[in-house]
């Protein structure tokens, strides 16, 4: 990726206060952020945009279908060099497995530190 394009980030989330807080956590840094709160808007932000980095759910409605798998596996063919996250409630090993084998460079378990997204973020170069 290059160092000098503003940099492009996507947040998937059912939850919007989750959405709205990842936005104004970034909102002084160098980075678009887009907010998607289901799996279409996901596939139409991935279909249009180049990410630097997209942090996903894991599931995104009642019925637990574990969309965040589906928005993953499309991000990394859309752009192999996206860093992928995905943060879940619902984790165990076969899902994380699951979602390794997908594509994901990390997997969190809910609750997730607002410090630790941003120090992932700047190892990653997203964020400084």
């Amino acid at each position: 990726m290059k160092e000098n394009h503003k940099k492009r980030m996507l947040v998937v989330d059912d939850e919007y206060p989750v959405l709205l807080a990842y936005k104004q956590l970034f909102k002084g840094e160098k980075i678009d952020v887009d907010i998607s709160d289901n799996l279409g808007s996901a596939d139409k932000f991935l279909n249009n945009n180049l990410y630097d980095v997209v942090i996903s759910d894991l599931e995104l409605t009642e019925a637990k279908d574990k969309e965040g798998l589906s928005i993953i596996r499309k991000a990394r063919e859309v752009n192999p060099e996206s860093l992928l996250i995905v943060v879940t409630a619902y984790g165990n090993k076969a899902i994380k497995d699951m979602l390794f084998e997908a594509g994901a460079n990390y997997y969190y378990e809910k609750p997730l530190s607002v410090g630790t997204i941003k120090k992932v973020l700047a190892g990653a170069g997203i964020i400084h």
